[in-house]
């Protein structure tokens, strides 16, 4: 007797959209010699459930975050793209994710924060296979500034401080304005989230209303530092970033340079110094000063290179204001 019968078949899908998956799927022919032939139409395709987490998630900051999915295998005839929104009440979604080749579930997804303030957070698409995603803080660093103010109620009505953190390179600029009172006199902090975990400086200037209806002016200051007490009495302090500009120092025949700073204003009683020495282009420093008037706030600086074949050049002292100072090299 003959039991080899050929055998085939054809599953369809309601509601499947052309464009981004097969309508139809058909198994190749074999041949069969048993009495029961059983149809598995999972034996064509495979549904990949991706489940999509929040997880420590600043749902304050952005209260809504849009999911872009990516799946292709032209192989095959599939080019799935969907989109999906977190918002408060969505803690998790699940991705469906047809699959005609199990060696290929590799995809791809986007992550968009939609922030409060408006500033949106584009993230790069990211390619895995890890059948999972995970969204969490775009930016976990932080720097972190507590005001305390340390002044004397008894002649102060009110306090006002406003702080502010740019960085340029990554388009960035975010300020904020606090205020204190006697009945309201605990510190207060300003939170930024860091793209350039090495860029800390903060910039903040105070102004003390007195209750005899003067106005006490503290002048633009930097900090470096996680914490400031705002008194009525203190100065303005400034912070200049220095480095060489990016050149090799070799090339330049350069072994180091040091370079002097000063500040004074003599009538204020105010003088600073300071000496720092660059070995390479990658070299960071920063010069500190108080000062009480910003028309006053000019530093000087002079540079000494010392050359490989032993000699050395200072070049006259310089006078400079910028908060940022780059230096040539050579």
């Amino acid at each position: 007797m003959q039991w080899d019968v050929k055998t085939s078949y054809k599953v369809n899908f309601k509601g499947v959209e052309g464009a981004e998956r097969p309508i139809t799927l058909e198994s190749p022919e074999k041949a069969v010699t048993v009495e029961n032939f059983e149809v598995d139409p999972r034996e064509l395709y495979s549904i990949v459930q991706v489940p999509m987490v929040a997880l420590n998630f600043p749902r304050d900051r952005y209260p809504f975050v849009e999911i872009q999915t990516r799946y292709t295998d032209e192989e095959n005839g599939i080019r799935m793209e969907d989109t999906f929104l977190f918002d408060d009440k969505k803690h998790d979604m699940t991705w469906k994710m047809f699959v005609r080749n199990p060696e290929r579930t590799r995809f791809s997804y986007k992550l968009i924060y939609r922030a409060a303030n408006h500033k949106d957070v584009e993230m790069p698409w990211v390619e895995t296979d890890e059948e999972r995603i995970t969204i969490r803080d775009p930016y976990p660093q932080k720097r972190t500034l507590t005001i305390v103010p340390n002044v004397r109620w008894q002649e102060v009505g009110r306090l006002f401080v406003d702080v502010s953190y740019e960085d340029r390179d990554n388009n960035i600029f975010t300020q904020q304005a606090f205020e204190f009172a006697e009945t309201d006199a605990a510190s207060k902090t300003f939170t930024v989230d860091l793209v350039n975990a090495d860029l800390r400086l903060v910039s903040f200037e105070a102004t003390l209303m007195k209750k005899d209806n003067t106005l006490v002016q503290i002048p633009k200051s930097y900090t470096l530092e996680r914490r400031i007490f705002i008194s009525s009495n203190m100065k303005g302090h400034k912070i200049v970033m220095i480095r060489p500009e990016a050149v090799d120092f070799q090339s330049k025949n350069i072994k180091q340079m040091t370079v002097d700073f000063l500040y004074e204003d003599t009538e204020a009683g105010l003088s600073f110094a300071d000496t720092f020495t660059f070995k390479s282009s990658g070299t960071r420093a920063s010069f500190e000063f108080d000062y009480v008037d910003d028309q006053k706030g000019t530093y000087q600086y002079r540079v000494t290179s010392l050359f490989t074949n032993g000699l050395s050049r200072a070049q006259d002292w310089q006078k400079a204001k910028t908060g940022e100072l780059i230096l040539p090299v050579g």
